[in-house]
């Protein structure tokens, strides 16, 4: 049990104590996880060459406990080491998909994974959806939502896979994006129903 708790502290201390905000971008997020540890994960990352980007990943691990716990801090490191490289997100991602594969290969293990790049310098959004849900996007104007698809496979399933990504230019007017994990709409209440995605 003590072993637990410390794996659970050392696994809060990976996720992103603070908000950033810039500009007209703010990103933040919060987790609950249903056991001590847990294999769903988010992170916000910062690129020290152009202040106006920022990151978020957003990622699931299949299974609970330590095992995804562990899976988690792995897939972490080796996304934001290969973010901070040179590289196309398609080729970021390939990369990391391949790395991951020689861990995941004789377990089976796999790894769902949303990223979400704004960069306000170029006004643009880039996306990557690696069997993840599609984000959620709401526009306070028109009172609409839509969603934030692409193809790609979970990470860690196919070391070959040629990875693609997704790219529009930033929307004049306010947006609320919300990505999540199914933890979030697949909680059940006392009498075992799930709070689901139209109510998110």
């Amino acid at each position: 049990q003590q072993a637990i708790s410390v794996a659970r502290e050392i696994q809060q201390n990976l996720l992103p104590q603070k908000s950033f905000t810039n500009g007209r971008v703010v990103a933040s997020g919060v987790t609950e996880y249903c056991d001590e540890t847990g294999g769903d994960f988010f992170d916000i990352l910062n690129f020290p060459d152009n202040d106006r980007k920022v990151g978020v990943v957003v990622g699931d691990v299949v299974g609970h406990g330590i095992g995804a716990a562990l899976l988690m801090t792995s897939v972490r490191a080796l996304f934001r080491c290969r973010i901070a490289q040179p590289g196309a997100l398609d080729q970021v991602i390939s990369d990391v998909n391949r790395l991951l594969y020689r861990d995941t290969q004789v377990s089976g293990n796999f790894v769902t994974l949303f990223y979400l790049e704004v960069d306000g310098r170029s006004n643009t959004l880039r996306w990557l959806r690696c069997g993840h849900e599609p984000a959620i996007v709401y526009s306070p104007r028109t009172d609409t939502f839509k969603e934030l698809k692409g193809d790609g496979v979970a990470l860690g399933v196919d070391s070959n896979y040629s990875f693609g990504y997704n790219e529009t230019s930033m929307p004049d007017e306010a947006q609320l994006i919300c990505i999540g994990s199914d933890g979030a709409w697949e909680v059940e209440n006392g009498h075992g129903e799930q709070f689901g995605r139209n109510r998110l």
